[in-house]
């Protein structure tokens, strides 16, 4: 059984941020493939309100315990302390986040996607496990609401988001489609591995709050964050 065992991130990364001077609702794809670095993704070494918790370090193919998805570079995600001023509200522990570059300032038109690659690997500990977040705002009353996508070892197979079970090491992606649906949210979970879509369901409701996600109008939300916690120690 290998001793220390980490989150792996590569490729696909990719959130709708805002740009002021275009169109109402037109917003560029926002991409970090980690080939020269991890700029976006924040944690414990960013101090004051705009930090957080946990690190991320860059490897390059060759470097570290496995080869990229794609391209020559890939990241390493581990739950650390959070820095100062989340500390004294409270957070003692968690992993990075990534703003998608930004945020947006309305509903990107056609909705957004977020994905991102993670290497998963069920011979990791029984019982290991991590909590993967996609944040959206909401705008009037302006707040955050989350959806939460679990992955828990269960000896011989990671269960993904309660639903898929992974019996075999590698890169997958997962993939949070934001959408329209007669003028209401809905949001779509997929995992997918090699391009080929493994399972997909619906994220009804949100994380913490427990609102349903068909409650809240399209037209009030926008982009949000990326966000890993829970990560289990040595993971």
């Amino acid at each position: 059984m290998r001793k220390i065992v980490v989150i792996l991130l590569a490729i696909g990364l990719l959130a709708l941020a805002a740009i002021p001077v275009l169109a109402e609702g037109t917003f560029p794809a926002w991409n970090q493939f980690f080939e020269q670095d991890t700029a976006g993704w924040i944690g414990v070494d960013v101090a004051g309100p705009g930090g957080w918790c946990g690190s991320i370090s860059h490897y390059e193919r060759g470097e570290g315990p496995v080869a990229p998805s794609a391209g020559h570079g890939y990241a390493v995600v581990e739950n650390g302390p959070c820095n100062e001023h989340y500390t004294k509200l409270g957070w003692l522990a968690s992993g990075p986040y990534a703003p998608f570059g930004g945020y947006s300032t309305s509903w990107p038109n056609g909705g957004f996607v977020t994905e991102l690659d993670v290497y998963l690997d069920p011979a990791w500990a029984d019982g290991t496990s991590f909590t993967y977040f996609v944040g959206m705002q909401v705008f009037d009353p302006y707040g955050l609401r989350y959806f939460s996508f679990d992955v828990v070892d269960q000896g011989n197979a990671l269960l993904v988001a309660n639903n898929h079970a992974v019996d075999e090491a590698g890169w997958y992606t997962f993939r949070v489609r934001f959408r329209e649906d007669g003028g209401q949210l809905a949001v779509d979970f997929e995992l997918a591995q090699r391009g080929r879509v493994l399972f997909a369901q619906s994220a009804t409701t949100t994380a913490f709050t427990g609102e349903a996600t068909s409650s809240f109008d399209a037209s009030n939300v926008g982009t949000g964050y990326s966000w890993f916690h829970n990560i289990s120690a040595g993971l």
